[in-house]
């Protein structure tokens, strides 16, 4: 699914894997875009902060 676990722009391409579930609920991929285009935070950032989102709901990945 487009922004779940792939995201593309002019800026950035995001590719994740983990359980689907949480990457549909979080838009996972495309909130790691987000984060860096309006937060200005780097994709390991962004990435960490993602990802931290989907292990408070229960859910990994990477």
């Amino acid at each position: 699914l487009i922004g779940a676990g792939t995201w593309a722009d002019d800026d950035v391409a995001v590719s994740c894997t983990g359980l689907g579930e949480f990457f549909i609920r979080t838009s996972a991929a495309h909130d790691v875009a987000a984060r860096m285009r309006y937060s200005g935070l780097s994709l390991r950032e962004a990435a960490a902060a993602t990802l931290a989102k989907i292990r408070r709901l229960g859910g990994d990945g990477g």
